[in-house]
């Protein structure tokens, strides 16, 4: 069983997925992961999540050993009824929390495991780890947990038909050069540029995140006129917020901004 452990410093909150076979992405960990989420919106404090495999690996994807259907149900329509209750929230949920989530991937993201990486607002990784998609080749199956959704959108269809068809296995660097990922880091300097973005966003204003996600999804389906529109009306809320008021100010006396200290 892959066990979630949950560690809080403040307005920092570390989720780390850790258990045999590389962390594999069991029902459990996905409820647990789910709660937790749900757990940390509530409280109210968090400000940035990250999220990490233990034992040199992101996580390995579904455990296929455990793969059954229930009862009468065949396997495909038990797993296709698990996928709707319960993975696919576990993506929505990392797309709907009020703070900031980075992934930080060392070793193998395979499978669903590649999903759930890709799925938080940044996604960091060793220049050694490795996002697999190994789902048509070798499963007879399709990418899911949004996963031709991010291959399509970032890395352009010829791209993402053939990391899927072939089942391609991107290092982290060449993830980031594709753009797949925001930045692959060689492995002795990950944890200190994971800090360097840590302390960066631990000292932006708050609710950035949850404000880009909305505007660059409603982007996806806008003409330019629609998305300028919306993008007017959501500024004219952070144009009346304190943090604007605060970096207007601190622009005005060549200063760093202090969002969330005495201004």
């Amino acid at each position: 069983m892959t066990r979630l452990i949950l560690e809080k410093e403040g307005a920092l909150a570390r989720l780390t997925m850790e258990g045999p076979a590389r962390n594999a992405l069991t029902l459990d960990l996905q409820r647990n992961l789910r709660a937790a989420l749900s757990d940390l919106t509530a409280a109210g404090e968090t400000r940035l999540l990250i999220l990490r495999g233990a034992g040199g690996a992101f996580c390995s994807g579904a455990s296929l050993g455990d793969l059954q259907g229930a009862g009468t149900e065949s396997l495909g329509t038990t797993v296709s009824r698990q996928m709707e209750e319960i993975s696919n929230r576990v993506i929505e949920d990392l797309q709907s929390v009020p703070f900031t989530t980075i992934s930080v991937v060392e070793g193998a993201a395979a499978g669903a495991g590649a999903s759930l990486a890709l799925a938080t607002d940044l996604t960091l990784a060793a220049e050694s780890a490795f996002f697999l998609f190994p789902f048509a080749p070798n499963l007879g199956l399709m990418p899911d947990l949004g996963a031709t959704h991010v291959l399509s959108e970032r890395l352009g269809q010829a791209r993402a038909m053939g990391v899927s068809l072939l089942g391609g296995r991107l290092s982290g660097r060449q993830a980031a050069d594709w753009g797949l990922i925001w930045q692959a880091l060689p492995d002795a300097d990950l944890e200190n540029g994971l800090e360097t973005v840590v302390q960066s966003l631990l000292a932006a204003p708050a609710g950035m995140a949850p404000a880009l996600r909305r505007l660059f999804a409603a982007a996806r389906g806008n003409d330019l006129c629609s998305q300028m529109a919306l993008e007017a009306e959501v500024q004219r809320h952070h144009l009346d917020s304190a943090a604007f008021e605060e970096g207007r100010r601190a622009f005005l006396e060549k200063r760093p901004a202090r969002f969330h200290g005495p201004a």
